[in-house]
């Protein structure tokens, strides 16, 4: 079903009123045409079924708060969590998992993409890991939380995408930018995890406290959402590799097996 925000009950039943739904479907519309593919990764292929078992967007920061150290410390972390022997077994244990990533930052910026990349077996994974590391970093600017929201929400709300499970990694450093001047062109955090949840999207996130010690917190409360919608959190940068491998491990297992894996204060300091 394509993404389209619905008049009805929202996150804690609450009823999502017409001049929000509004503009949270102009949200997406604009984010549809912001959104302009990037790399080298071309569709996956459907499985024979026609449809996947899970369908993850990784969402990484690239605001003007991650330095050029930070982005690559990212970007290795997550090829070399693709090559994880736990994080292939976990994908194994899933099913099919067809993988693509986000970077984001300023709200007004198109997002640099990938393709979709089947994850399947050792070389689905390292056509991931690969396809991770030749993204250039192409956005800066201010930290467009929402902006970065729907368009993974575009991505996974595209008619001709089927999967029965759909989850966002969202993984940042910093609360949403505040918009001082002007309108804003995007839906908020709280107002795209709301289109998430209508859908049926999963949003876990990856705090990375070094410049704010309780942005767990926040994400938490902003961010998160789904029956087993979970935060991480982590220190710092040269925790990343470690942080987003059990990450990936907790939220691409199946829920018989992710509720045996780590808890989401694992890597609390």
């Amino acid at each position: 079903m394509p993404l389209q925000p619905e008049r009805g009950t929202g996150r804690g039943g609450k009823t999502m009123r017409p001049a929000i739904a509004k503009s949270l479907m102009l949200a997406s519309a604009l984010m549809a045409c912001l959104a302009v593919p990037q790399g080298h990764a071309t569709p996956a292929p459907a499985p024979a079924s026609g449809c996947v078992d899970v369908a993850l967007v990784l969402a990484v920061d690239a605001s003007a708060s991650v330095s050029a150290g930070e982005f690559l410390l990212q970007k290795r972390g997550i090829a070399a969590a693709f090559r994880d022997p736990g994080v292939q077994r976990a994908i194994g244990q899933a099913g099919n998992v067809m993988v693509s990533a986000v970077f984001w930052g300023s709200e007004s910026q198109p997002k640099a993409q990938t393709g979709w990349v089947l994850a399947d077996g050792s070389s689905g994974a390292e056509a991931v890991a690969r396809t991770i590391e030749a993204m250039p970093r192409q956005i800066s600017g201010d930290t467009g939380l929402g902006a970065a929201l729907v368009t993974a929400l575009v991505r996974l709300t595209a008619p001709e995408l089927c999967a029965a499970r759909k989850i966002i990694n969202l993984s940042g450093d910093g609360e949403e930018t505040r918009q001082v001047r002007g309108k804003r062109r995007s839906a908020t955090a709280p107002q795209a995890r709301d289109m998430a949840e209508a859908h049926g999207v999963e949003i876990n996130a990856l705090a990375i406290s070094n410049e704010q010690p309780d942005l767990d917190r926040y994400f938490s409360r902003n961010v998160i959402t789904g029956p087993d919608a979970f935060v991480m959190r982590v220190s710092d940068y040269a925790g990343f590799s470690e942080a987003i491998k059990r990450k990936l491990i907790r939220e691409i297992s199946p829920r018989v097996v992710s509720g045996l894996s780590v808890t989401s204060s694992a890597l609390a300091p």
